[in-house]
C-alpha cells in the first residue's frame, strides 16, 4: 500500500522565484500583486 505524502503540494520553482522577485521589486504592496 503506497504511503500518503505529507506537507504542502509541490509548487513550480519558476513561479516561486517569480513571486519573490516581484515582491522585492514592488516593495510588497498588495495592490501591485499579480492576479492568481
Amino acid at each position: 500500500m503506497p504511503r500518503r505524502r505529507r506537507g504542502a503540494r509541490r509548487v513550480d520553482d519558476r513561479r516561486v522565484v517569480s513571486g519573490i522577485v516581484h515582491r522585492r521589486r514592488s516593495g510588497g504592496r498588495w495592490r501591485d500583486r499579480p492576479a492568481a
